[in-house]
């Protein structure tokens, strides 16, 4: 398969390691390009093993082992730590790998995306203060609005200090375009804000 030999790797499994390998690398390099080069490869590659590669129809089982690898070394938190070191196209085939991760399911029903947004926190802190960088705004917002899809993740959200800071940025420009927060009611949003009332 082209993307595990592009990446010289065996299994999905080593992809996701390979890439999380490269983030690490980042903060010790002087000259991070080279580095970037091989992280937007290695996401290149993630995006084919999840949706299929040219009109090969996409795996789920590549699919699965990639957001159970993913979420078992931390390539999650990597790929919204490090967003605003990539180019462009990279960031956006971060986002629908990340929003994949979020939404697959395992054989056995483990959902390892949500579980793992909801044991590291600062995944959601840090896509929700992104929206103050207009360079990843929109990155974020469909990235922290898939999280919210979950029940379970929009209530921890109301339940932590982001929700009241919701309130203060609906009025910055940057955060209405990226947070979709005029979609109609039945989007993540309001579903957040009806919870809240619900439990008022």
């Amino acid at each position: 398969m082209n993307f595990l030999q592009r990446m010289r790797v065996k299994n999905v499994a080593e992809l996701a390691q390979k890439a999380h390998q490269s983030f690490e690398r980042l903060p010790y390099e002087s000259k991070q390009d080279r580095v970037v080069e091989d992280i937007s490869k290695a996401i290149m590659s993630i995006k084919e093993a999840i949706f299929g590669e040219d009109e090969q129809s996409s795996s789920k089982e590549h699919a699965q082992g990639i957001a159970s690898e993913a979420c078992r070394v931390g390539l999650v938190s990597d790929l919204v730590t490090y967003l605003t070191v990539l180019d462009f196209e990279t960031r956006k085939d971060v986002v629908q790998i990340f929003c994949a991760i979020i939404r697959i399911t395992l054989e056995d029903g483990g959902r390892p995306g949500r579980d793992y947004v909801l044991a590291h926190p600062d995944v959601l802190s840090t896509l929700f203060y992104g929206y103050e960088d207009p360079e990843i705004a929109l990155n974020c917002g469909q990235m922290f609005r898939e999280c919210i899809r979950h029940e379970d993740i929009a209530k921890f959200v109301l339940e932590c200090n982001l929700f009241e800071e919701l309130f203060e940025k609906l009025n910055v420009q940057s955060f209405e375009v990226a947070s979709g927060e005029c979609e109609d009611a039945c989007s993540p949003w309001g579903f957040v804000i009806l919870y809240a009332y619900e439990e008022a």
